[in-house]
This record gives C-alpha cells, sequence and structure tokens, in this order.
C-alpha cells in the first residue's frame, strides 16, 4: 500500500497559507482604515510604528504586547515623554537617547510596555513638531482604531479570543507567586 503524498502536502500546504493569509489580512484592514479615515479627515492617522503593532496585534495576539492596554498605553506614554524631551532639550544628540530610555522605563514602570511604540520619541524628536495635539490625533485615535480593528477580526473573522484582558495589570511576581502556591498544593497533599 503507497501513501499518496501529494495529498498531504496539499492539505499541508493549504494550512500553511491559510497561516499566513489570515495575520497578513487582518494588518491589512488596519492599515486600510487608518489610511482610509486619514485621507478622508485630512488628518494623519498614520505614523510608521503602527506597521510593527499590526505585526504584534495579528501575529502574536495572545502576547502581553499586543493587549490593548499595552498598545494605547505604551504609544502615549512614550509618545509624551518624546515630546518632553523635544520641548526641554530640543533636537540634539542625546534628546533622542534621554526620550527613549525614559519612555522604556516608564512603559516598564506602568506595566505597558510595547515594543513599536518605543520609536515614537525618535519620530517625534527627528519631526521636531512639539504640538501637543500629537498624543491625541495620530497616537490615540490610531491606537484605538486598530485596537477596534484587531477586536473585531479575531472575534468575528478569525474566531478567537481578544483581548486576553482589557485593563488588568499582568505581572510576573503575580504569577510566580500563583505557580508558588499551585506546587505547594501539589506537595501538601498526601498520596497514599
Amino acid at each position: 500500500m503507497e501513501l499518496d503524498t501529494r495529498c498531504f502536502f496539499a492539505a499541508m500546504n493549504r494550512k500553511i497559507v491559510f497561516c499566513y493569509k489570515e495575520p497578513a489580512f487582518g494588518a491589512f484592514w488596519g492599515m486600510a482604515i487608518l489610511a482610509f479615515l486619514s485621507s478622508a479627515n485630512k488628518q494623519p492617522l498614520l505614523i510608521a510604528p503602527f506597521g510593527a503593532t499590526c505585526l504584534l496585534v495579528f501575529t502574536c495576539w495572545d502576547s502581553d504586547y499586543a493587549q490593548p492596554r499595552n498598545i494605547i498605553a505604551g504609544h502615549f506614554i512614550s509618545g509624551l515623554f518624546g515630546l518632553l524631551c523635544l520641548v526641554c532639550f530640543g533636537q540634539v544628540w542625546w534628546s533622542y537617547a534621554i526620550a527613549v530610555g525614559t519612555a522604556i522605563l516608564m512603559m516598564q514602570i506602568t506595566h505597558c510596555t510595547h515594543p513599536p511604540a518605543a520609536s515614537n520619541p525618535i519620530l517625534l524628536i527627528m519631526k521636531g513638531e512639539n504640538s501637543w495635539f500629537f498624543l491625541i490625533e495620530p497616537l490615540l485615535a490610531g491606537c484605538i482604531v486598530l485596537v477596534v480593528t484587531a477586536y473585531v477580526f479575531h472575534r468575528f473573522i478569525a474566531r478567537r479570543k481578544y483581548p486576553r484582558y482589557w485593563w488588568q495589570i499582568r505581572t510576573a511576581s503575580r504569577t510566580k507567586r500563583q505557580q508558588r502556591g499551585k506546587l505547594q498544593n501539589v506537595y501538601s497533599r498526601k498520596n497514599y
């Protein structure tokens, strides 16, 4: 009896193609909606870090970095510290370093780390635009549009649970405490 490998590889190939097309389809719609709203309102909602945010939201949707709290607060915090460094220090070489370092530190302290957001201070200082409205119009509005698009995509098209949480803080110490508690419960049981 011979195994027909053509059917196996054809089925496997369809599954692989679907796995790769699904996140690309979601990212396409996320960027398309942002670009359409930008052109319709004549206001920029599209910035470069949102491309990397789409990668996280649509491919690693279960990651802490892709949850709404991390996306919205991470972009806002990094944008805020980028603007603060631009206003205080101007466009000098060390203001980039201070802005990115401070943004990463504050995202870690507030437990809303979002890696694509770390590039916001660089973008703001390079543009030299110290408008506080930038925090509202492209950053917060764009993040909210991406989160809503990801929610609709994951719930209704991909049929998976997104987000895992909206605003709760998930810390590693709490997880370790829970794991220790589970281990103590296992070891405290008497196996007769």
